[in-house]
């Protein structure tokens, strides 16, 4: 009877040791300079993590004359996210929800490893921030990012 036992120990374990190592790998890393994204970088809008997260990140190409462009958004100089941002529509936002403390941050992005636009937000406990990054560029001109910041969800018009 005791025999059966140990067996059955050793099978959960080796069941369990399998399970663990197969688990899909976040796209976020903690520790290598990497902020954490609940939404692991797919850019996809949640109300879930809407309601989980303490700031939302909204990045969108608005510009027709660059139909996609790479950026990198940095927060206190911690890599979020690198990814291409194809203007489509226009009108279109990839979401973010970075894993972050209260207080002061600073948002950067940048082009060409180039900061092409920075701004502060604070971080309050009782209310989400919504921060949105919008790329801009024209024939002849050098990209810009506007940033639009609120404690309420930013609509896209």
């Amino acid at each position: 009877m005791i025999k059966n036992y140990k067996i059955i120990i050793c099978i959960i374990a080796v069941i369990s040791i399998f399970v663990a190592g197969c688990k899909e790998k976040d796209n976020a890393a903690v520790d290598n300079g990497t902020i954490v994204d609940l939404g692991n970088l797919k850019g996809q809008y949640s109300e879930e993590l809407e309601t989980q997260a303490k700031l939302i990140v909204m990045v969108s190409n608005q510009s027709f004359y660059m139909d996609k462009v790479n950026l990198s958004i940095y927060i206190d100089e911690k890599l979020l996210v690198n990814d291409t941002y194809l203007v489509e529509d226009q009108h279109n936002y990839l979401y973010y929800y970075p894993v972050i403390e209260d207080g002061v941050h600073t948002i950067s992005v940048k082009y060409d490893d180039k900061v092409i636009g920075e701004k502060t937000v604070e971080i309050l406990d009782d209310k989400p921030t919504w921060v949105s990054l919008n790329y801009w560029q024209e024939k002849d001109t050098k990209g810009r990012v506007e940033f639009h910041i609120s404690d309420e969800r930013i609509l896209i018009m």
